[in-house]
């Protein structure tokens, strides 16, 4: 009688952990970057880790000045699709003066 408790209890609680939704992962904290030659500051508040974040439309230049500000490490990239030149930033460090970016990545 103990034993059929014990694997229905088991039982129920697999069925638990299997259907209980796991959530995304993103980052805490937000990205700060600036378009080309503007003083106008754009976010990204808490973003999809391990997602390619394409800053902007296609007709827009690049961003420049890209503080990190989140808990992970972000990968700055010249090109969209994040291809192209790269730069890391960890958390809490911005791009040099003349690196431009197009594209972000956070791990």
């Amino acid at each position: 009688m103990r034993l059929r408790y014990a694997i229905g209890s088991a039982l129920g609680a697999l069925a638990l952990v299997v259907t209980i939704p796991t959530s995304a992962n993103a980052a805490t904290g937000t990205f700060t970057y600036y378009p080309y030659g503007s003083t106008e500051a754009l976010r990204l508040t808490d973003p999809t880790d391990e997602v390619c974040h394409k800053l902007g439309s296609d007709d827009e230049a690049a961003y420049e000045h890209g503080k990190n500000g989140t808990d992970l490490w972000a990968i700055v990239y010249t090109d969209e699709g994040c291809t192209g030149e790269e730069m890391t930033l960890g958390s809490g460090k911005e791009t040099i003066n003349d690196f431009t970016f197009r594209s972000v990545r956070f791990q």
